[in-house]
């Protein structure tokens, strides 16, 4: 080997440890290269990388780099619940993505990924107006009732061959908040929110949501492959069923009878001389509300029907109690009514499957030292490892077993 190479590889490792140093105390982890950061040092798919047990092994929390951004996990359930009610953990991921990619102009908008003042006057209004047309009130168990009465007519109407996957439970919790957001419900043969659907599954479930958040420069590189291309067709496609849904509101809007969410925002950008209050805000919460609204629950659902067939004896201790309050499918369910066992297996099944392995990535709005002695840069992406807290020991007697009694 000549001198030449050996001096220029010696250069090379002297770069990298010199710009992927950590921070001082910034807390223990993986190592990181430029660019890539700890990402070629973790094994998983998508958001799995940053909560595996590798992760978890070192501490209470974890420091490493997302793509170039720097990162921790937060794997002890009472300090990440302590961290997170604090303002210095209150930010949001900020980049080209978030600004560009989702909205336009270089702004964040809707709920997911805004922060401060806008956040805080968006989500007020937002809930405030939700509640108004039934959100968490017993007037909405007759739209919940619709639902759940079609998809198992739905379920029925196909005999002896049923495939269980997203697309099968995805549109009745977004119908339930639809009625809300914009008064109407999808039909299951819209072949538009079918494919809307879909995509919107695969943004949740893939690689690509990291990869959007942490590096968007994929973008310049391997849009297709990476999936990050199919994302994007997912958010401009929702973003352009909300536009729809708004100018057909726009045609009849009545002042004085507003029909839903979006005849109320739309009155509240024509009274309110807020900026805020503009139409591609409005834009981004209904893509927001739709695109989170359905995949958790349709989740759920599949991971519900897996569970009660492995555990049949589980299936009909749930079967019996709606049995022994008379409930048949004729809207006689109440949200008053006391379904213990029912509620905790669904508890049990979220717990046990991992529906959400972590929690929305949070931004550090300024540095921070944590009651571990570690100190937290500003700008570092923060995120709970919520599979950790699903399975730890410490927190749940044999937490590899399936038991809705516990």
């Amino acid at each position: 080997m000549s001198v030449t190479i050996i001096l220029a590889s010696c250069l090379i490792m002297i770069l990298i440890k010199i710009i992927c140093k950590k921070p001082a105390n910034f807390p223990p982890g993986p190592p990181a290269i430029p660019i890539l950061g700890s990402t070629p040092f973790l094994f998983g798919k998508g958001v799995e990388k940053f909560v595996s047990d590798k992760i978890a092994s070192y501490g209470p929390v974890t420091g490493l780099y997302a793509g170039s951004y720097p990162f921790i996990m937060i794997n002890d359930w009472k300090l990440a619940k302590s961290l997170f009610l604090t303002e210095e953990f209150s930010g949001r991921v900020n980049n080209y993505f978030t600004n560009w990619e989702r909205c336009t102009d270089g702004v964040s908008l809707g709920v997911v990924f805004t922060e401060g003042a806008r956040w805080t006057s968006q989500r007020n209004f937002i809930v405030k107006q939700l509640k108004s047309f039934g959100f968490g009130k017993k007037s909405l168990e007759t739209v919940i009732w619709k639902e759940a009465k079609d998809i198992v007519e739905y379920i029925l109407s196909l005999d002896d061959h049923l495939t269980i996957d997203s697309s099968l439970f995805s549109l009745p919790p977004l119908n339930v908040l639809w009625s809300m957001v914009a008064g109407q419900p999808f039909s299951r043969d819209d072949a538009e929110i079918k494919e809307l659907l879909e995509l919107n599954t695969f943004a949740f479930s893939s690689k690509s949501f990291m990869i959007a958040l942490h590096a968007p420069w994929v973008r310049h590189v391997l849009p297709s492959l990476s999936g990050y291309s199919k994302m994007l067709s997912a958010v401009r496609g929702t973003k352009e069923k909300i536009r729809e849904q708004i100018i057909e509101h726009e045609k009849v809007l009545d002042i004085d009878n507003p029909r839903d969410f979006i005849d109320m925002y739309l009155i509240e950008m024509k009274n309110n001389p807020d900026p805020e209050f503009n139409l591609e805000q409005l834009v981004m919460i209904g893509h927001d509300l739709m695109s989170a609204g359905s995949e958790t629950v349709a989740t759920t659902m599949n991971w519900v029907i897996l569970f009660l067939a492995l555990y049949p004896e589980v299936q009909e201790k749930c079967y019996q109690e709606i049995l022994a309050l008379g409930i048949q499918l004729d809207g006689s369910l109440t949200l008053t009514d006391k379904l213990n066992y029912c509620k905790a297996t669904i508890a049990e099944v979220q717990r046990v499957s991992e529906v959400a392995v972590s929690s929305v990535q949070h931004r550090v709005i300024r540095e921070v030292t944590l009651p571990t002695g570690h100190v937290i840069p500003e700008g570092t992406i923060a995120m709970t490892n919520i599979k950790k807290f699903l399975s730890d020991p410490k927190l749940w007697d044999r937490p590899e077993l399936f038991l809705p009694q516990r």
